[in-house]
């Protein structure tokens, strides 16, 4: 007969509302929580996890349980490459958590089990139906512990974490709240998530707390589900936040934006961590609801609106469920501006020139997937120039250090082909690093090939700005390290404002010190 808890409390997240907080505490708490009879087990737990989640995270179980599409990812933590070997590990894992259960020491009154990932993997009710028929061998009674927060402060949290691997570029910070037929995006669909827990688990008590509002009072997680377990806040010990949060301002979100977002997690993995913590030196601020545009929020927000009053009728909370001050994000779309310019500028001077070619021979190279292409004398790697999956040929005289930093989508290429300029509006932007290291000096950015000879081209740093034809451009360079900006116009023939449709725009640059 499988051993049986009293009660099985089920922590399911939801991400971003402070389940690492809750494992921590659980962890750190363990032989309290042994002492009132409540046994958080280690079956099914992630034990490579231990630093940031002291051990009480039940990745395993959620793994095991979940749709196998959308846990692959997870899988490979655990050493698993099939479906077949994910029901082998359900099976072990399952058995596992009854052997530790059987085994305790104490009579166990409650079972508790915390992963967010309850939440943001269980999209199928054919999931949280498995869920249910795995654990219920294991108590007589089954409590859900869910904590919402409102949804587009849970996509800015989400987004933070995204930035910084690389996964997700700032104006993706609030996503699309429908999919193309029209359905709620399940992640923040508090209703439908609901409706999945209710039909697998209907002899459970659910409760739902909402977190993350303007209110002094609200609801602390750690406080509230210890409460859950029948503890008070003189029953445990307090732990410290192990989630700092990416607080920078708008200036050091895009900085960190264009590193990531064009280098990847890969690239910068030698120093991402150090250069996390110098731009929250350099730039703090209170995060990214200062580069949210007001009006995407509050449309986000409406999207959810019934969802939201229907979960709160169904849970028995008041209504509205979340309150509706939109005052911290942006009155409009926030571009890049110079403030954050200089602060790169900084930066990349602060790592210095061997970082600086650690980031450029060992991971621009790496992170563009070809080898790198060299300079005549085949002594310096150079980086190709990848321009929307095509790539132009950066050319460089001079032997100082010149790396492509960024191209915004305005680029339009052919695959293969020459860089054109997008057609929707005719103009092409690229950001570049240039380092100057002997005295102020002039630099000729030329145009090469196809219609270079019909391209405008501007080029900008914070202290010049230049602007030539011919697809030709000399700007003058400070001492130091500085991003150029290259902006290529495409003029038409007659003066019309038509572009011909062979317009063939350019096949590379040329970059000398004039």
């Amino acid at each position: 007969m499988t051993p049986r808890a009293s009660e099985l409390v089920l922590h399911i997240g939801t991400e971003k509302t402070g389940s690492t907080s809750i494992q921590s505490h659980l962890a750190t708490n363990d032989e309290r929580l042994r002492a009132a009879g409540i046994l958080v087990p280690r079956a099914g737990t992630d034990r490579a996890s231990t630093a940031d989640h002291g051990g009480a995270w039940h990745l395993g179980i959620a793994t095991a349980c979940c749709d196998w599409q959308r846990t692959q990812d997870l899988a490979q933590r655990f050493g698993l490459r099939s479906e077949d070997d994910q029901i082998g590990f359900r099976e072990r894992t399952l058995r596992e958590l009854g052997d530790e259960l059987g085994a305790a020491s104490f009579e166990v009154g409650k079972l508790v089990l915390s992963c967010e990932h309850f939440h943001s993997r269980y999209f199928s009710p054919e999931s949280v139906e498995r869920l249910a028929a795995a654990l219920a061998p294991h108590a007589d009674r089954i409590t859900v512990v869910v904590y919402v927060a409102r949804q587009d402060r849970l996509a800015v949290k989400k987004a933070s974490t995204s930035v910084v691997a690389g996964a997700m570029n700032l104006a993706d910070v609030i996503p699309a709240a429908r999919g193309p037929r029209g359905r709620l995006n399940p992640y923040y669909d508090y209703a439908g998530l609901w409706d999945r827990y209710r039909r697998a688990f209907p002899d459970a008590e659910i409760r739902v707390r909402t977190v993350g509002g303007r209110d002094p009072g609200d609801t602390d997680v750690v406080d509230d589900f210890f409460d859950v377990l029948g503890l008070g806040t003189s029953d445990f010990e307090r732990v410290g936040s192990r989630n700092e949060g990416l607080r920078l301002s708008p200036a050091g979100l895009r900085v960190l934006d264009l590193l990531t977002g064009r280098f990847g997690r890969t690239a910068l993995q030698y120093s991402a961590r150090g250069l996390v913590n110098r731009l929250r030196q350099l730039a703090p601020g209170s995060g990214f609801s200062e580069l949210v545009d007001r009006t995407a929020a509050i449309e986000f927000m409406h999207a959810f609106a019934e969802s939201n009053d229907r979960l709160a009728r169904d849970a028995g909370l008041a209504t509205p469920l979340f309150d509706d001050d939109f005052e911290d994000y942006a009155s409009g779309p926030s571009p890049v501006d110079q403030e954050s310019v200089d602060l790169l500028v900084a930066l990349l001077g602060e790592l210095g020139r061997e970082n600086l070619r650690l980031l450029r021979s060992s991971s621009i190279d790496q992170a563009l997937g070809h080898p790198p292409l060299r300079t005549p004398d085949r002594r310096d790697p150079l980086p190709a120039l990848r321009l929307s999956g095509a790539r132009g040929t950066l050319r460089v005289e001079g032997g100082d250090l010149f790396d492509p930093l960024a191209v915004d989508e305005h680029w339009g290429v052919a695959p293969g082909g020459p860089v054109r300029p997008a057609q929707s509006d005719g103009a092409a932007t690229a950001w570049m690093i240039v380092e100057n290291s002997q005295g102020p000096r002039r630099l000729s950015i030329e145009l090469l090939g196809g219609s270079s000879e019909r391209l405008t081209v501007t080029a900008t740093t914070g202290a010049s700005r230049a602007r030539g034809s011919g697809g030709t451009v000399v700007l003058a360079i400070p001492t130091g390290v500085h991003v150029v900006e290259i902006t290529a116009e495409l003029s038409d023939d007659d003066g019309s404002g038509d572009r011909d449709s062979d317009d063939q725009g350019f096949d590379g640059l040329q970059l000398r010190w004039a």
